[in-house]
């Protein structure tokens, strides 16, 4: 301030010096020059003076004013001006944004040093709205609706006004609700076709006036001693009234002649029959004829041969079958019989020998052995045709000295691709094979095994994994050889067996076989057929098992043994003969089958069926051949397969539970004198028919089984699908049956373990419980609605009720896949193990909360028309991989921002969303936090327009190229998504 103040009086000073040395001192009259008017004040002549530059005192401020001054060079004389205030150099320090419902703030200050200067200036509060868009479409008597967003990230706010104007009804073409009866009148209806409107009308259409009855025809045949009937129907559409009226009985019984129908024996009575000789009438008369007891035996045969120090012993039995009775007796011993044999030159697989002698009645001998031998010439011996066996095979002398055994390799010499075993070494004949290795071999693929073989040790060829042909000289041999378990046999890998070079397809075991070893052709690929004489007597465990090629299978009359799993695993088996006459064992002979598509043929020579023989046997079709007399106890029980049968009229006795749980078995045709009991038949069949020529009510159509209750004439009656009869893997269901619908029959689709791919026409408007649940091998199933049907919910709704369920009051130990909140029950469904893959495929399908709750599926494909997804409704699937949208517009439960997928995928794999070009729309928060979703495969030449609202919000998406055009709501991806087009 003191400054201020000392350059304010310097001012004023030069001032006033200004004055009097300018106007008041003027310069010399004469112009001479300036004399000094003050002491040391000097002025210019006539005032003009010349100045210096301009000189600041002090700088402006930008609120105060400055100064400056100049001097004239040749006086004393001097100029001050003030230098107006700058101002401030104002900049905007910060800004606070305002939210909608906070104000902002604007902070400026000076830029200039020195200057203190700050303002603040406040910026209003409120919403920035986007542009105004339908957010309701104006329905039929409701207007519609519009909203505009706010846009400020974070803010949900939305307002509301309204919209277009309400609509008319737009209504369709009237249609039939009610079909008019003969007595009471029908009802049309017509609809609101506008989207989302449910407005009806309906009136009344006149009934038909009363019943038009057609012609009378016969339902029931009129017998002898039983009145018929007749009907005739009503033949107005959709009128299932009739009438019916008695047609008399013929008359009495025509009596025919007395005919044996059964012969008596020495313990069984026999049977006098005969019959009502008008068509159609089934009444007969018997007659007992008395057992004979007397005992018609056979020839003596020998049952210990006599020798020359002990009697031997004879026997006969009594002829009639069933009967037991037998006699014994004694053969005399018998002397040596002395016989001189010539001597015999060995061969190359045949022992040779000198003169000797023999007794014919024993063991007595002169016997003297001579060595075979091969003699080898390019490895083929000149003698036998046998190849050289292979070098480097090692073989070990038998403990008594009189025979070899393979037991290993040389592992001084490579191995060739064929391994081929000597039949003599060192004179003496190679009967075994015990070899031992410690690594899998797949060098080998070729194995020939000589006729002196006689026993395979367990693991001989369980290393040579890479076997593909099997080589043998003699198959009578082969058959004989002892296997001593699953790895014995060199046709253990699927190898096919060779005779003599050719491949052996067709099977015919030898005359001199009576016996075939178990394992002897185990999983023999090249075999299609066996052929087993009348002279073998028994088959033994796993002898063909998973023979994977075998279709035909003749049982010959004299096999009493088949071991239970001697045709296990053999899929591929269509034809089974079985002629055999009597049979020891009583458990399922072919039990383990597993084939889909077999005919079994009782023989001729067959007279009983054993107990259990054919229990679990998977045929579709049985035939007997007349002369079949008993069927044993559960002989054919749990035959799933075959739906019809014939009884032939030879048949005198049925066991209990011989066809029990033959579930598909409904169509039987009894020719026997045997009262028509359903009870011989455990399933409880549809129809018995007791003539063969009544009608079968079984009708095939391309491969599909239907039974019609009325058969060919079935009119109003049910139908049933009855499943298929093939090897397919990809079943369609059949729409109807000649334009009827059908039902399920429970067992359709048994033991249809070849379908892997089930699809579900759109026909079907509702699926019964566990519809499927004999799908066991089932990968793909195309259905156009999840569950029971569309309107079905609860644990109806649930995918797994077409496959049946197991329901517990108590979670503890039950995995299970819904809890019903109605019924308090945890539900666990029958899903196959290896279905994956499902697609929807129906019309405004809708999939309701929980659908696929805890199921294990891979992929879901929605079709072009599912309408609506739930709640929940992948909850728990944590295998889900891909998800296939093809739905033009499918909404969901957003409304409650609900993770329909909560819980599904697996968060290392994640999930792909793949996205149809026919696909219109995504509606807002259809895959809303769908956490584990981490890709989005939009179809190029997509017909996608709009995204909605939150719909992809919170996945782990991170990049997505979208369709050209396609336009966006709020926050359709996260804030960090990179988008393209």
């Amino acid at each position: 301030m003191k400054r201020k103040i000392l350059y304010g009086i310097l001012i004023f000073s030069l001032i006033l010096i200004f004055l009097i040395s300018c106007d008041i001192l003027g310069g010399d009259d004469d112009g001479d020059g300036g004399d000094p008017g003050i002491e040391g004040v000097y002025y210019c002549p006539d005032g003009e003076h010349s100045f210096d530059s301009w000189y600041t005192v002090e700088d402006a401020t930008c609120t105060m004013a400055g100064s400056k001054t100049r001097s004239c060079t040749s006086c004393s004389y001097f100029e001050e001006e003030a230098i107006p205030a700058k101002g401030h150099n104002v900049y905007t320090k910060s800004v606070e944004d305002p939210t909608c419902y906070e104000d902002g703030v604007k902070i400026e200050g000076c830029r200039r040093s020195g200057c203190d200067y700050e303002k603040s200036t406040p910026i209003p509060s409120g919403h920035v709205f986007g542009d105004w868009y339908e957010s309701k479409s104006p329905l039929c008597e409701k207007d519609g609706e519009e909203a505009r967003e706010c846009t400020r990230e974070g803010c949900d706010h939305v307002e509301v006004r309204d919209g277009a104007a309400a609509l008319d009804h737009l209504m369709g073409d009237w249609y039939e609700t009610v079909a008019p009866t003969c007595e009471s009148a029908g009802e049309e209806t017509r609809k609101c076709t506008r989207e989302g409107c449910e407005h009806s009308e309906t009136r009344e259409t006149p009934s038909f006036g009363g019943h038009s009855l057609g012609e009378w025809y016969e339902i029931k045949v009129p017998l002898c001693d039983k009145a018929g009937e007749e009907r005739c129907d009503c033949q107005n559409d959709g009128c299932n009234y009739f009438d019916t009226r008695s047609i008399p009985p013929i008359g009495e019984h025509i009596m025919g002649d007395w005919y044996i129908a059964q012969n008596p024996s020495c313990i069984k009575d026999g049977l006098y029959v005969r019959d009502c000789g008008r068509e159609g009438c089934i009444y007969y008369e018997t007659e007992k004829i008395p057992a004979h007891g007397e005992h018609p035996y056979g020839l003596w045969y020998e049952t210990v041969a006599p020798t020359c120090d002990s009697v031997g012993e004879k026997r006969r039995d009594c002829s009639t079958y069933g009967c037991t009775s037998f006699e014994v007796a004694n053969i005399d011993m018998i002397p040596h019989t002395e016989v001189i044999h010539d001597s015999k030159a060995p061969t190359c697989t045949e022992s040779g020998w000198g003169e000797y002698v023999t007794c014919e009645k024993c063991d007595y001998t002169t016997y003297e052995h001579l060595i075979a031998h091969h003699t080898f010439e390019g490895g083929i011996c000149i003698a036998c045709g046998e190849r050289e066996p292979s070098s480097y095979l090692v073989y070990t002398l038998s403990e008594d000295g009189t025979y070899y055994i393979l037991t290993g390799f040389n592992k001084r010499e490579p191995l060739d691709t064929e391994l081929i075993v000597a039949s003599i070494y060192n004179g003496l004949p190679v009967k075994e094979i015990r070899l031992t290795a410690d690594i899998d071999n797949t060098t080998i693929t070729s194995v020939t095994i000589p006729k002196t073989i006689t026993y395979i040790d367990n693991t001989a060829f369980y290393f040579l994994k890479g076997v593909r042909e099997v080589h043998i000289y003699d198959l009578a041999s082969w058959c004989k050889i002892q296997y001593f378990g699953w790895h014995s046999n060199p046709l253990e890998y699927g190898a096919a067996l060779y005779l003599n070079g050719e491949v052996i397809e067709d099977l015919v075991i030898p005359e001199e076989v009576t016996k075939i070893n178990s394992y002897a052709f185990t999983k023999a690929s090249g075999i299609k057929s066996i052929t087993i004489h009348d002279g073998v007597t028994s088959i033994g465990d796993y002898a063909f098992w998973n023979c994977s090629n075998l279709e035909s299978v003749n049982i010959g009359k004299s096999v009493n043994y088949i071991a239970e799993n001697a045709f296990g695993g053999c899929a591929s088996i269509n034809n089974i003969y079985y002629n055999a006459e009597e049979m020891l064992t009583d458990y399922p002979l072919f039990g383990s089958v597993e084939s889909v598509l077999l005919t079994l043929t009782i023989g001729e020579d067959v007279r009983s069926i054993p107990d259990n023989a054919f229990n679990k046997l998977p045929a579709t079709e049985i035939i007997f051949n007349e002369g079949c007399l008993s069927i044993g106890k559960s002989a054919f029980a749990s035959s799933y397969n075959f739906l019809s049968i014939t009884i032939p009229r030879s048949v005198v006795e049925i066991a209990d539970d011989a066809f029990y749980q033959c579930l598909k078995l409904v169509e039987v045709y009894n020719l026997t004198s045997l009262t028509s009991d359903r009870g011989f038949f455990g399933a409880n069949p549809y129809v018995i028919h007791t003539s063969i020529e009544a009608e079968s009510r079984l009708f095939k159509v391309d491969g599909h089984i239907f039974y019609c209750e009325g058969g060919s004439h079935h009119g109003s009656r049910d139908v049933y699908y009855m499943g298929f009869v093939g090897r397919k893997t990809e079943l369609t269901l059949p729409e109807d049956y000649k334009g009827v619908s059908y039902k399920f029959h429970p067992y359709s689709l048994i033991n249809a373990g070849t379908v892997t791919e089930l699809i579900v026409p759109n026909s079907f408007k509702e699926l019964p419980e566990g519809a499927f649940h004999c799908l066991s091998s089932l990968e793909k199933i195309t259905i156009p609605f999840v569950g029971k049907s569309n309107s079905a919910s609860r644990h109806e709704g649930h995918f797994g009720y077409i496959f049946g369920y197991e329901t517990s009051e108590d979670s503890e130990n039950f995995r299970y896949h819904y809890y019903d909140k109605v019924t308090k029950l945890y539900y666990r469904y029958n899903i196959p193990k290896n279905l994956k893959t499902v697609v929807i495929a129906g019309e405004e399908t809708v999939i309701h909360d929980n659908a696929f709750q805890n199921t294990s599926i891979y992929t879901i494909t929605f079709g072009e028309k599912v309408k609506y997804i739930g709640k929940d409704v992948f909850s728990g699937c944590g295998a889900l991989q891909r998800v296939n949208l093809l739905a033009v517009r499918m909404m969901s439960s957003y409304s409650s921002y609900t993770d329909i997928f909560g819980g599904a995928g697996n968060e290392q794999i994640g999930i792909t969303l793949y996205v149809g070009n026919k696909v219109e729309k995504i509606e807002s928060y259809l895959f809303y936090n769908v956490k584990n979703l981490t890709r989005i495969i939009f179809e190029k030449n997509s017909s996608l327009e709009y995204i909605g609202t939150c719909a992809f919000y919170g996945t782990r998406v991170r990049k997505v190229e979208l369709p050209v055009g396609v336009s966006l709501g709020t926050s359709v991806f996260n804030s960090d998504v990179v988008i393209t087009q």
